[in-house]
């Protein structure tokens, strides 16, 4: 006889900046949405087996690190869509050759 005990906690997410922004808000009119990249996913699966904590480590693939750049992105539109400004994804403005096209679109 085998007996299975899983449980499930709510995991959370971690955004940290590496640097503040350097603009003034006040005069920004349009905001530029471009894919993300997901460079490092860190995560630990904790277990506990007689008395002894364990973490074990996540590797995550490629594919998931793309699933979880889209699901940022798409969370980042929809909290932008309901804001004061004009939103560009990021089909328009690739084509875009410098700074200063896009500042003059």
């Amino acid at each position: 006889m085998s007996f299975f005990f899983i449980s499930c906690a709510p995991s959370t997410i971690e955004m940290r900046l590496t640097r503040p922004p350097e603009i003034s808000p006040e005069k920004v009119k349009k905001i530029a949405i471009a894919n993300f990249e997901v460079v490092e996913l860190n995560y630990g699966a904790i277990n506990e087996r007689n008395g002894v904590w364990k973490v074990n480590q996540v590797e995550f693939n490629e594919k998931t690190k793309v699933s979880v750049s889209n699901l940022v992105r798409a969370k980042v539109v929809n909290l932008l869509s309901n804001s004061q400004y004009d939103i560009s994804y990021s089909d328009e403005f690739a084509k875009l050759d410098n700074d200063e096209a896009i500042r003059n679109a």
